[in-house]
């Protein structure tokens, strides 16, 4: 390649000089200057991006100087300042797949992406918020994860010989962590769970449980996952003991972590507390308590169990959770009953506290003693005879009977009264 300045008029002798960007052009060895007379003639023998900029052609004789400046463009081919490298980086941390070209005019940067299924089909990448170029054309990718692992293909090109490209495989380790460290759980008393240690990590990965004399006996069952590894634990039969926190542990090559199941057994609440009778009706009875202790589960509701003696069938009533006191209605007089109580919540009914009895007061007889019959023993007696009321009209110990006679033309009655409750016969004497 050449630069020619020519010099139409002039007398000689005449001088001929160059200057590159304002000042006298530097003495290398691949750029060489002919003249002849009214010729100048610059030979660039290795053309190059330096070669670019303004030259200036000055002609000068003892009259006068003239000057011409032109500018002389050197396009260049991209050619690699810093091509992608494999990379591997930890999991969350930050990774820059570098790429970066020299060339005239600069370079285009372009970052295309291996499909997952088909490692050799790239497509153009879809910058977001963890991932995009850098205003170098270097890709920058904030906190890596899993996701991010795969090929990369960076792209450079100007229009100018061929697209260089270049394919870099991005390894993002992930450490050994859990994403949850502290999980709660609750399971119910008699029955089974499972407890679950889920980690995640790259292979190889060791999942253990810390020894309790509770997991001596239930045996670890490990199986792979997308992400990982999971490490389950039957727990049969649940009881109260089961209750506390159990530790588990991940490890691998690139980290470790611990994370920690608080387990909660859930049961029928205790029996309810100083359950007392204190007040009595003749067909009510008034009873009180105190809450059962130590429960997990909060109280929905009491049930009041009550029967009366020689009956083996309990009846309930159902009282609110926030209420200690009952008045338990519908019941017999002069009748003894066996009352208990037991709590409920969310898991069953629970065991009855101890019981308590009462009977209840008397009432008058609600019905009339029963066959009733009167004899004539003699002119002047008549004997009464009769048979008690009826068992449901009892209503409690008969104290004694009333008879209660008048002669049919006479409008005022005697009254005589027989004590005992054994006796159901009558003489009345001293009739007409």
């Amino acid at each position: 390649a050449h630069v020619t300045c020519s010099v139409i008029s002039g007398d000689l002798p005449m001088e001929i000089l160059w200057h590159k960007d304002g000042v006298t052009l530097p003495q290398e060895q691949s750029v060489q200057e002919q003249q002849h007379q009214f010729l100048s003639t610059l030979l660039f023998a290795n053309l190059s991006a330096r070669h670019s900029g303004h030259y200036t052609c000055i002609a000068k004789n003892a009259a006068a100087e003239a000057n011409f400046t032109a500018k002389l463009v050197i396009k260049v081919a991209p050619s690699w300042h810093m091509e992608p490298k494999d990379l591997a980086v930890l999991y969350h941390h930050q990774a820059v797949l570098h790429c970066q070209a020299n060339g005239f005019p600069q370079p285009r940067i372009t970052w295309m992406r291996a499909r997952v299924e088909q490692p050799n089909d790239f497509v153009q990448l879809e910058p977001d918020s963890r991932l995009y170029p850098a205003g170098n054309g270097s890709l920058l990718i904030r906190a890596a994860d899993p996701s991010h692992q795969g090929h990369y293909s960076c792209e450079a090109s100007n229009g100018v010989g061929s697209i260089i490209r270049k394919v870099a495989y991005l390894k993002v380790n992930v450490p050994a962590h859990f994403r949850n460290r502290i999980i709660n759980q609750s399971g119910v008393a008699g029955e089974g769970i499972v407890l679950t240690c889920e980690a995640e990590g790259n292979l190889p990965l060791r999942v253990t449980w810390g020894l309790t004399p509770r997991l001596q006996n239930s045996p670890a069952h490990t199986r792979h996952t997308l992400t990982g590894l999971a490490s389950e634990i039957n727990l049969h039969n649940l009881s109260r003991k089961d209750a506390g926190s159990y530790h588990c542990s991940a490890h691998n090559e690139f980290g470790d972590d611990t994370m920690v199941i608080y387990l909660t057994v859930r049961e029928p609440p205790e029996p309810p507390e100083k359950l007392e009778i204190v007040e009595v009706g003749s067909r009510w009875l008034s009873l009180r308590w105190s809450p059962p202790v130590g429960s997990h589960s909060p109280i929905l509701e009491y049930l009041v169990q009550f029967q009366e003696d020689g009956v083996t069938q309990w009846s309930n009533v159902t009282v609110g959770s926030n209420s200690h006191t009952a008045r338990i209605g519908g019941l017999k007089p002069a009748s003894r009953y066996v009352l208990r109580l037991l709590a409920v919540n969310e898991v069953g009914v629970g065991p009855p506290c101890p019981p308590a009895s009462a009977a209840t007061l008397q009432e008058a007889p609600s019905g009339p003693p029963e066959e009733v019959t009167v004899d004539a023993s003699s002119p002047e007696v008549l004997v009464v005879r009769w048979k008690p009321p009826s068992a449901i009209a009892s209503h409690g110990e008969y104290l004694g009977y009333q008879i209660s006679y008048r002669e049919v033309t006479s409008g005022s009655p005697e009254v005589r009264t027989l004590r005992g409750r054994q006796k159901h016969e009558i003489s009345l004497t001293g009739l007409r």
